[in-house]
């Protein structure tokens, strides 16, 4: 997707308003049973699409059903599709230059949407729940994604047969809360798994998984991963599911949020910043409804302290307009660490567009750091983890084709997989709890 200016809703997968869900307990001595047992790669799992394309096929379907019943409700397609169809219409209305005449319609058909990645988290609302197990989430989180082998004529429709080429740049996120036993249930067959495999993973970055590239589809992992989506992933503890689609051409990127409540998806608020006033700044914009408001507005996506861009004047003499770029790489580069920073941050004090914008945003103003300098100071309000793997790698042809503007985060752009640092670090946390003496 070309890098254009317009943004709608987005939300990181990482932290789906978790606080929203029923707590339920979580014993001491379940978690410490997995005591260094685990990695980064047992807990956040991408399957590798790209170097095995035949694991597109044995993938679940979204509407497709486990071991003890469906996925996700089988209305889901259908009140997505018309709430995200009447965000499309409104938007359209107030900014119709966005969809050059043309206004898409989502379709109901959900059946080509895949598996791509799998995480489990002992504790999503981390943050607020400061680590007590008493007062933690454990979730279950899925992504799924429309997975081809050539270009569809209609990507709304299409299922086409075949091995893994390309994704397209949408993705449905759904969140399944955990009963304190299912969470020790998945934790054990975690560890069985991890025990069996052909590589050991702890210490190694977060990857699209190591076992499953070296394995491929024959892989005891990956039939043990299965066996937990099929037992754990429950339409009946379904709590979130999120939508994220690129629509008009790649003109706009579209999300909405929704709360499974009473067998109906629920439209639920997603957190948006308060509009800047600097005039001339660039502004992402997100399109947004305030609290007990039914008017939809657009607002700017960011707003300070947590500014992505700032206006450079590129009439200045060279040296001003350096130095201009250097206060706004450094100023960048502070606020992407503290929004990628999930001790700090999550979905229910960021707005969640630029947490899922941060990663291309950082690798530029890095480029033009490493470039001065040679080498990139962390921030003081950047994630640090004493035990665990934080390295990741910008991928040259996620920068070079799309800039800043992918904003997929734990899933696939096209041929490519793509993993943030946000996930990165919430993973790291995860881990550490579940590791913690």
């Amino acid at each position: 997707m070309r890098g254009k200016i317009c943004v709608a809703l987005s939300l990181a997968l990482g932290f789906m308003l978790s606080c929203k869900t029923s707590t339920s307990k979580v014993s001491e001595t379940d978690l410490n049973a997995s005591k260094g047992l685990l990695s980064l790669n047992d807990i956040s799992i991408l399957i590798p699409l790209h170097l095995v394309p035949a694991f597109r096929d044995p993938l679940p379907h979204l509407t497709g059903k486990g071991e003890q019943e469906a996925f996700a409700p089988s209305w889901l397609g259908q009140d997505i599709a018309r709430i995200q169809n009447e965000e499309t219409e409104a938007r359209a209305k107030l900014r119709p230059f966005d969809f050059n005449g043309t206004i898409p319609k989502l379709s109901e058909n959900f059946d080509a949407f895949r598996l791509v990645a799998v995480r489990i988290d002992p504790c999503a609302n981390i943050r607020t729940a400061k680590a007590t197990p008493e007062g933690c989430i454990p979730q279950l989180r899925i992504v799924w994604q429309r997975l081809f082998n050539t270009a569809p004529r209609d990507t709304a429709t299409a299922t086409e047969a075949g091995p893994f080429s390309r994704a397209e740049d949408a993705a449905v996120h759904t969140v399944y809360q955990l009963s304190p036993a299912d969470l020790q249930s998945i934790l054990s067959q975690l560890r069985e798994m991890h025990k069996n495999a052909s590589v050991d993973t702890r210490g190694l970055p977060l990857q699209v998984h190591p076992v499953l590239a070296k394995e491929g589809i024959e892989s005891p992992y990956f039939k043990g991963l299965l066996a937990i989506v099929g037992r754990f992933a429950r339409a009946s503890q379904m709590t979130h599911v999120s939508h994220f689609s690129a629509i008009s051409n790649g003109n706009v990127w579209q999300m909405t949020l929704f709360e499974i409540k009473d067998g109906q998806a629920l439209r639920h608020e997603i957190p948006a910043t308060l509009p800047r006033t600097d005039k001339g700044s660039m502004q992402v914009q997100t399109l947004r409804r305030e609290p007990n408001d039914r008017n939809l507005i657009v607002s700017p996506m960011t707003s300070s302290p947590f500014v992505l861009f700032e206006p450079i004047d590129f009439r200045a003499d060279d040296a001003t307009r350096e130095a201009q770029e250097e206060s706004m790489d450094r100023r960048m580069i502070a606020n992407i660490a503290a929004i990628e920073n999930p001790t700090l941050h999550d979905a229910t004090n960021i707005d969640c567009g630029s947490c899922h914008r941060a990663l291309g945003t950082f690798a530029f103003a890095q480029d033009r750091e490493m470039k001065k300098k040679g080498k990139l100071e962390t921030p003081p309000l950047a994630y640090q983890s004493k035990t665990q793997n934080l390295s990741f790698t910008v991928n040259p042809f996620l920068l070079d084709f799309t800039g800043p503007w992918s904003l997929q985060m734990f899933s696939y752009f096209g041929s490519q997989p793509k993993i943030t640092p946000r996930v990165i670090n919430e993973t790291a946390e995860a881990l550490d709890f579940l590791d913690r003496p």
